[in-house]
């Protein structure tokens, strides 16, 4: 087991996370149900755990999707920038 995969792991999950607690503000328990649906995927499990390509890879797609949706229709300038760079990271992550 490698640490930056369980860290990448960790952010994968937390980036499934945060949109679905955006869109469901009265359900607590969808997003819950989101990242344990992710856990029972096996991509995601052996990603966590052994370091591929494919955790750094979803790590900064999920979180391409966080800082799009915030870009995009929330309108935040700051967003862009950040996203440019989580998209040059997922590109850079496989081509690894």
């Amino acid at each position: 087991m490698r640490l930056p995969a369980v860290i990448c792991g960790s952010l994968l999950l937390i980036g499934l996370y945060i949109p679905r607690c955006r869109k469901s503000i009265g359900a607590k328990a969808w997003p819950s149900a989101v990242v344990a649906l992710a856990l029972t995927l096996p991509v995601v499990v052996a990603g966590s755990s052994l370091m591929t390509i494919d955790a750094p890879y979803a790590c900064c797609w999920a979180w391409a999707l966080v800082v799009g949706y915030q870009a995009l229709l929330r309108g935040s300038r700051w967003a862009w920038p950040v996203l440019g760079w989580v998209i040059g990271m997922g590109i850079l992550a496989s081509t690894r």
